[in-house]
């Protein structure tokens, strides 16, 4: 054999190897593509409504806030329609008005001390105060003294009078606070005993409960 097809028999030889060699070789794997990753989504904020203050409810102060401060045990007379209240010992017992003018009377059980509260007109006070006296048996009656007073609000003007008067044959002492009112009306509160064994200082701080709401 020539050189020449010896050396042409051999790179045909080596060509074919190259090609069995390379049907035989299993392909490479492909490559995956490559792939982009989602974008990350950064969650909203939440939005926090701004917090809402609820001013408070006004509040008015209730009639027993305003009421003085007593010695004794105390309960409330409150009369709605003319707006007044009064504080007078919690051992006296309420009764139905016997006095004319008379809107509340309540007395211990042996009937002294007593209070009362009444409606007069303000242009017929003192007839209209010996009337209703005179209504319950009273007789003698007597302006001792009156003088111009303040409730314990310090503002609303009062007037504070003492009377002496006679029931059944008895002195009877009664302190009494008057306050004029819209309407030509006076409001009266009174505390009457035996004028030998009346507690003036009790009976003064009874009528000078008189609040008005």
């Amino acid at each position: 054999m020539s050189k020449t097809k010896l050396i042409i028999a051999c790179v045909t030889l080596a060509a074919l190897i190259v090609s069995v060699l390379a049907a035989c070789t299993p392909a490479a794997p492909a490559k995956p593509a490559a792939t982009t990753p989602p974008a990350t989504t950064t969650p909203a904020k939440p939005i926090t409504p701004p917090a809402t203050t609820t001013p408070p409810a006004a509040t008015t102060p209730s009639a027993a806030a305003t009421q003085p401060k007593t010695s004794y045990t105390a309960s409330t007379y409150t009369n709605d329609q003319y707006s007044f209240l009064f504080l007078y010992p919690g051992s006296m017992i309420s009764s139905t008005p016997k006095a004319k003018y008379n809107v509340f009377e309540a007395a211990d059980a042996m009937g002294v001390p007593s209070v009362s509260a009444g409606v007069l007109d303000t242009a017929n006070v003192e007839a209209q105060t010996e009337e209703a006296l005179k209504s319950v048996g009273g007789s003698d009656i007597k302006t001792v003294s009156t003088d111009d007073a303040m409730l314990a609000d310090g503002k609303t003007k009062a007037k504070f009078t003492k009377l002496a008067w006679k029931s059944s044959g008895y002195d009877i002492t009664t302190y009494s606070m008057a306050v004029d009112r819209p309407g030509g009306k006076t409001v009266s509160v009174s505390c009457s005993s035996l004028t030998d064994m009346i507690d003036a200082k009790i009976a003064k701080e009874v009528v000078s409960t008189l609040t008005f709401k």
